[in-house]
């Protein structure tokens, strides 16, 4: 891990690192998911044939326009391909990972998930928040947020507020009364005491990591064509637990 990123997460609480997953990290991951794909577009006639790496996500989109009954079957699937499962022992993440939280006591905390973000899919979406309001067990944890194929405005970014891991603390989080399930979020006073970072436009094997306490937001997917197809997983301190 570079020096680089250890001193951004640390002032600002978070960094982006360009091109984290490797070409071969991302051929494993991109085979499993097109597999996938296939396996149960066939029986409705949608095929990853054509589709670039960059674009994986389009069949899985195709599927759920078509088999919307299908997208909780779906889901489930994306989470157990074994190179999603594995993403977390890969080098690169456990180097990262020991160094940002000083230890080589770490675990995985909840799980490793993909997000398949569709288009409007105000449900899930994930507003204001930092990760400690859901996950909990320490606060010392980075989450490691990998998009799996490209990722352009259109699509909907991630809004990041740097250094907001410092000052967490004194926002409050209010809770709606929404069909969100995801029902935490900040009122735009608070908002605007962020400050807010959107980069512009992610490839897949990109990484944005940060901090627990480093206030960010989705936003919705925009795009009927295309889903934000992310890898994202939260690595804590075993030494630190607080449920000891």
């Amino acid at each position: 891990m570079s020096t680089n990123t250890l001193q951004e997460c640390d002032k600002n609480g978070y960094d982006l690192v360009r091109g984290f997953l490797t070409p071969e990290n991302l051929l494993n991951i991109h085979a499993e998911l097109r597999l996938l794909a296939d396996a149960v577009g066939a029986r409705i006639g949608v095929s990853s044939a054509g589709i670039p790496d960059s674009e994986i996500d389009r069949p899985f989109v195709e599927i759920v326009k078509r088999r919307p009954d299908w997208q909780s079957i779906l889901y489930q699937r994306l989470q157990q391909l074994p190179s999603i499962i594995s993403a977390c022992s890969l080098p690169q993440v456990r180097e990262m990972s020991q160094s940002l939280l000083k230890t080589t006591a770490i675990s995985v905390w909840p799980r490793v998930q993909v997000r398949l973000d569709l288009f409007e899919d105000s449900k899930n979406h994930i507003r204001w928040h930092h990760d400690y309001l859901y996950n909990r067990g320490t606060q010392d944890s980075f989450t490691f947020w990998i998009p799996l194929s490209n990722v352009d405005a259109s699509m909907g970014l991630l809004q990041i507020a740097k250094g907001s891991h410092i000052t967490a603390d004194s926002f409050h989080f209010e809770k709606s009364s929404d069909v969100n399930k995801f029902d935490y979020t900040l009122s735009q006073d608070q908002v605007d005491r962020l400050d807010i970072v959107v980069p512009q436009s992610y490839q897949a094997g990109d990484l944005a990591v940060f901090h627990s306490k480093t206030i960010h937001s989705g936003a919705l997917n925009q795009n009927p064509d295309r889903a934000r197809l992310t890898l994202l997983f939260r690595l804590q301190n075993l030494h630190t637990l607080e449920d000891l």
